[in-house]
């Protein structure tokens, strides 16, 4: 996605300390090497911030979050698989899992079922 793809190119240009790490994202202060804690700053800020996610807490549920946003706005199933860069649609399957409220909007009325008082 071109905002992200720009967001990352202006870090490595001015934002990115100097160093041989072939990663990405470094850490900011020296010795610049990798992020090692991605997962556990995730999970601190995430509480620090009260956010108390249904199942898993890293770094991992913002691609959760998107892969489900773009599914809730019609993007096709390999589309998405693409963005998270998979290389089979059955990779991406996790990601799409419905959360109850999406299940309850197309959820049909069954005639006969209602409750009696």
């Amino acid at each position: 996605m071109e905002p992200v793809g720009e967001a990352i190119l202006t870090y490595l240009r001015t934002g990115r300390p100097a160093t041989d790490a072939r990663e990405i994202f470094i850490r900011t202060r020296a010795p610049y090497r990798k992020l090692d804690k991605l997962y556990s700053l995730v999970r601190r800020r995430l509480r620090d911030a009260g956010v108390k996610p249904l199942g898993k807490c890293g770094s991992h549920i913002f691609r959760h979050a998107r892969a489900t946003e773009l599914l809730r706005a019609a993007v096709p199933k390999k589309v998405i698989g693409d963005l998270l860069g998979h290389r089979s649609t059955g990779s991406t399957d996790p990601y799409l899992k419905l959360a109850t409220e999406d299940l309850r909007a197309v959820a049909l009325d069954v005639p006969g079922t209602e409750v009696l008082a």
